[in-house]
């Protein structure tokens, strides 16, 4: 080693050292007197973290079924539309052509009475 890289065992300050963190090397987790709360806290919630997801998802495809009923029911009010858009102007050309046979039957009339 070179000099520079050094270190003075003196000049390094340690970091206070809990009694958890005294074991660093050790295999067991360190324990605390509300250790078996913390447990069935973390299972609690992960069930409930579980029921909210499904019902989150059951909401989504409830969603996805009102969505998929509405479509439908939009679709067919549209082509129902278009029926009754076809009829309105099949209608309306009907009345043009009857009102031209009453106007042309008249007017012929009308011809035939001149002297």
């Amino acid at each position: 080693m070179e000099p520079s890289e050094v270190v003075d065992p003196v000049r390094v300050k340690k970091e206070p050292v809990s009694p958890r963190e005294k074991d660093s090397h050790s295999t067991k987790k360190p324990t605390s007197k509300h250790g078996s709360q913390s447990s069935t806290k973390h299972s609690s919630s992960s069930s409930i973290m579980k029921r909210a997801k499904a019902e989150a998802a059951r909401a989504l495809i409830r969603l996805a079924e009102e969505e998929a009923a509405l479509r439908k029911t939009l679709s067919q009010l549209e082509e129902q539309d278009e029926i009754d858009q076809a009829t309105i102007r099949a209608s309306a050309v009907r009345r043009r052509s009857d009102y031209a046979g009453v106007l042309r039957k008249h007017m012929e009339s009308e011809l035939h009475v001149i002297p």
